[in-house]
């Protein structure tokens, strides 16, 4: 009799208790996998506090507004290029990919479509402006 319980006990064991430890690690995994002390491959949306940390902090950025043209003319960020999101696969062609890069639009959501086109482009330092324009306190450049 005690031979059969432990051997139920094995069988149990093999049976629920190793598939769901497996299932466990596995999940642990995929989740761990991309974590280090930065991880590049996804877009960082930024507060218009840290695009004008990043603005200052001397390393080159370049600041590409996706909106229309005639909306860029009415006002944007200085030192930002007009790149219109339709045009995306034009223009990001011509970019170094390890180039930072940060899109802005008016209110997030065309900045966040052409981070999103540039990362699965291979771009690895990708910002948005969270809340786009709309939520820049700076002054906006007219042309």
């Amino acid at each position: 009799m005690l031979g059969t319980c432990s051997h139920g006990r094995r069988d149990l064991v093999r049976r629920r208790v190793a598939p769901t430890l497996c299932l466990v690690l596995a999940v642990l995994s995929l989740l761990t996998a991309g974590c280090g002390p930065f991880d590049w491959t996804i877009v960082h949306e930024v507060s218009p506090a840290q695009l004008q940390a990043l603005m200052d902090d001397g390393l080159p950025l370049q600041i590409i507004d996706v909106r229309t043209p005639a909306e860029f003319a009415a006002g944007h960020i200085h030192g930002s290029v007009n790149r219109p999101l339709a045009d995306l696969d034009t223009w990001a062609a011509g970019i170094d990919t390890p180039t930072r890069i940060c899109v802005v639009c008016q209110i997030g959501a065309r900045s966040a479509t052409a981070a999103e086109a540039l990362v699965a482009r291979g771009f690895s330092q990708v910002y948005a402006l969270a809340g786009g324009l709309a939520a820049w306190p700076g002054q906006l450049v007219t042309s």
